[in-house]
C-alpha cells in the first residue's frame, strides 16, 4: 500500500472577476438533429421521415427535407398568431414566450423552405397526432414546437465568475451563475 503525499490544505477561493453575459436561444433544428433527439426514445429515422411527411402533407409541420436553420420574416409572421396555441399543445406557459419580435439570429433571407417548425394547422392535442399520423408523431411535433418556441423566449442571462484558490493561484476556475433562465 502506498500513501499519497498531502501537499495541499484548505484555502479560500478568491473571486477575480464577475461579468454579465447572455446567450440567445439555439437555432432551429434540422431533420438529422430531430432524429438524434428521438432515437433514444426508440423512434427510427425512417419512421420519423415517413411520419413527418404525412404531417407535412396535412400542414401540421413544415417541409422536412431542409438544412435551413433559420426562417424568413414571412414564415415568422405566419406562425406568430399561432404561438399561444402551439404553447398550449406542448405544455409551455405562453408568458414565457415573450420575445414576439423576429431575432436576427433566427431570421434570414434566400432560403427555399426555412427551418423545420410547426405548420399552420395546430393540433388540438399531442395524442390527436399519434392517433392520426402514427406512433412518434406527438414527439416529432413536441420537439419541433419547443425548438421553435425557444427562439421566442428571452436570452439566458448569467454572471460568469472567475477566480482562483488563494494559496494556490495556479488553481483557477469559473462558474456561470444564472440570473434569467430565458429559453
Amino acid at each position: 500500500l502506498y500513501e499519497v503525499p498531502n501537499t495541499y490544505h484548505v484555502s479560500a477561493v478568491v473571486c477575480d472577476s464577475k461579468t454579465m453575459k447572455k446567450t440567445a436561444p439555439p437555432r432551429l433544428i434540422d431533420l438529422a438533429t430531430l432524429a438524434g433527439r428521438l432515437a433514444p426514445l426508440g423512434i427510427k429515422s425512417d419512421a420519423i421521415l415517413s411520419t413527418y411527411q404525412k404531417m407535412y402533407e396535412a400542414q401540421v409541420v413544415s417541409y422536412p427535407r431542409t438544412e435551413d436553420k433559420k426562417i424568413t420574416k414571412e414564415q415568422f409572421d405566419e406562425l406568430l398568431p399561432l404561438v399561444d396555441d402551439i404553447c398550449r399543445v406542448v405544455g409551455v406557459d405562453p408568458k414565457l414566450v415573450s420575445q414576439r419580435t423576429p431575432r436576427k439570429t433566427h431570421i434570414g433571407n434566400g432560403m427555399a423552405h426555412g427551418a423545420n417548425r410547426p405548420g399552420s394547422n395546430v393540433p388540438k392535442s399531442l395524442s390527436d397526432l399519434d392517433a392520426k399520423f402514427g406512433k412518434g408523431a406527438s414527439k416529432i411535433y413536441e420537439v419541433l414546437a419547443k425548438s421553435y418556441l425557444a427562439m421566442m423566449c428571452p436570452d439566458y442571462e448569467y454572471e460568469q465568475q472567475k477566480g482562483h484558490v488563494s494559496e494556490y493561484p495556479a488553481f483557477v476556475g469559473s462558474v456561470n451563475v444564472p440570473k434569467i433562465a430565458g429559453w
